[in-house]
Parts: structure tokens; sequence; C-alpha cells
């Protein structure tokens, strides 16, 4: 019984691991120290921020720079203003190979609400650039 439980956890490790649902977050490392860590937020010299909804339910929040409506809908991000506090509770990959920080910060439709929100970590004050090694 118990080698039966030990090959059906290798085969389902297998199978996952050749899906490639389980993503490579070994060159995350650097953030785990601000892990924790609150900072502002700010706009980057870019547009204001906006905050979007969930796209299922469940999930986090998206902090975004501000999109143009061309298609003339009238959905539109909250808009959040520039100094937000915002802590860091974890790192991940992006579909397109950009690193994301999942921070948690006050519901501005909601004050006294936390929620949970993705965002690039250029938008956050004080959030050290990524150093460049030796050239060879």
């Amino acid at each position: 019984m118990k080698w039966n439980r030990r090959a059906g956890f290798v085969a389902a490790l297998t199978l996952v691991l050749g899906a490639g649902c389980i993503n490579d977050v070994s060159n995350l490392a650097p953030y785990a120290p601000r892990i924790g860590t609150t900072f502002r937020l700010t706009y980057a010299g870019e547009y204001d921020c906006e905050l979007w909804q969930p796209k299922v339910p469940g999930g986090d929040y998206f902090i975004l720079p501000y999109l143009p409506k061309l298609d003339g809908s009238k959905q539109k991000g909250y808009p959040l203003k520039e100094g937000i506090l915002m802590k860091v509770e974890a790192a991940r990959r992006g579909d397109k190979n950009e690193d994301y920080l999942i921070v948690s910060l006050e519901d501005p439709a909601r004050p006294g609400q936390r929620i949970r929100a993705s965002i690039s970590p250029k938008y956050l004050e004080g959030w050290p650039t990524r150093q460049e090694g030796p050239k060879s």
C-alpha cells in the first residue's frame, strides 16, 4: 500500500512538471528580504495608476498605469493616489516572464478592509533597481 502511494505521487509530480504547471521561482530569491516591507505607490514618471477588479472570483486585483479605453466602453479602474502604503506579501513570475509583487493595501472603496493586488515593482517608491553583474 505504501509503495502504491509513492508511485502515485511520483507519477503525479512527473505529470505536473511535464505540463509546466510549476513556475521556476529560483530567480525570485532577491525579493525574499523585502517580503513584509511597506512601500509607497509611485507613478514612476508615467500615467496615474488604477486599481482593476480581479478577472476571476477570489483573484487578486491589479494595479496598472492608466489604460485608454479604445473601444468606447465605460469600464474604468479605480484611480489610486500616489503615496498609498502597500505591504509586500509575495513575488511571482508573470506570463511574459516579468516579475510581479503581490501587495496588500487598504481597499479605497471600503476603508478598513484590506485587499491583495498584483503590481510591477517599478511602481513602489524606493524599490531597488535590478543590478547588472560584471561584464566579461
